[in-house]
């Protein structure tokens, strides 16, 4: 992985810290909090940030969360299944915009090349790694066809979630906060934080 990468990335790359004594229930929504922390902060209002991130870990998304590590081999009945579908619509959608953002210029062989490289059975398991999204899987096995999706259940969760939080800020009326947690933007924020230290291929 470390071929991959430009340099070691993300605050919590190095490991999460976690307070002595926590449930495991406490260490893993800690751990997404500081999953989440650098895709939904806003520059110089740490108020309105921490706001947001705790709707996004509230009881009812933590169940969102919960399932996005949880394999049908560990639970049939809730599992990632529609969060990988999700996740998986979302990130091919998050790339192109990454790339288009990146070079304009693009054609649609190069993007369709960019896509098999980074969305696939070799790419994404390094990002789940990366998340330390394995630490926490439920499955009865670790196989590189989960370690694949569950980056892709891990974004759509984040979609959904952020999704949830929008239209509770809407209900309100608060819709200045709406704005700041846009879920049809959320997915590539995510990908925007994470490739900038990527070392693109050249097609």
């Amino acid at each position: 992985m470390t071929s991959v990468f430009q340099q070691p990335i993300l605050n919590w790359s190095d490991g999460i810290p976690t307070p002595q004594g926590m449930n495991w229930d406490d260490e893993f929504k800690n751990y997404i909090y500081y999953l989440i922390y650098n895709v939904i902060y806003i520059q110089g209002n740490d108020t309105k940030t921490i706001n947001i991130i705790q709707m996004m870990l509230s009881p009812e998304n933590m169940q969102i969360w919960k399932k996005s590590i949880t394999h049908k081999s560990y639970n049939k009945d809730f599992n990632y299944e529609s969060l990988k579908y999700i996740g998986d619509k979302e990130l091919d959608t998050a790339l192109s915009r990454w790339l288009m953002k990146k070079n304009p210029n693009f054609n649609e062989h190069q993007l369709t090349k960019y896509n098999h490289t980074y969305m696939n059975t070799t790419f994404q398991p390094l990002l789940t790694e990366l998340y330390k999204l394995d630490k926490w899987v439920l499955a009865s096995e670790i196989t590189p066809k989960i370690m694949k999706e569950l980056f892709e259940s891990y974004n759509g969760a984040l979609e959904v979630i952020s999704r949830n939080v929008y239209n509770n800020y809407i209900s309100k009326g608060e819709y200045e906060m709406a704005i700041y947690i846009n879920p049809g933007d959320i997915v590539t924020k995510n990908l925007n934080f994470v490739f900038q230290y990527i070392n693109l291929q050249e097609f």
